[in-house]
């Protein structure tokens, strides 16, 4: 058993001694300006968040709208009942 463990040593110690360590870096953003799809993703989400804005725009002048007659008409029937006392 002993002989075996020698062995399995003394053959797997050359490999550890010759094994490179590799560290690198990428530079993601070089990565994603020579990437071609970049202008389409680019004018496209360009595009989705023109229409969001628009989207957005209407729904705000919406309930602004709507905030604005139910307002006015809390306010009509303060006024009623308020002249009624």
């Amino acid at each position: 058993m002993l002989k075996k463990l020698l062995l399995a040593v003394m053959v797997a110690a050359p490999m550890c001694l010759f094994a490179e360590v590799k560290i690198g870096t990428v530079d993601t953003q070089e990565v994603f300006t020579l990437m071609p799809e970049l202008k389409t993703a680019q004018a496209s989400l360009e595009e989705v968040n023109k229409r969001y804005q628009t989207e957005y725009k209407s729904l705000q002048d919406e309930f602004n709208k709507r905030l604005c007659l139910k307002t006015q008409a809390l306010l009509r029937i303060s006024n009623s009942a308020a002249s009624r006392n």
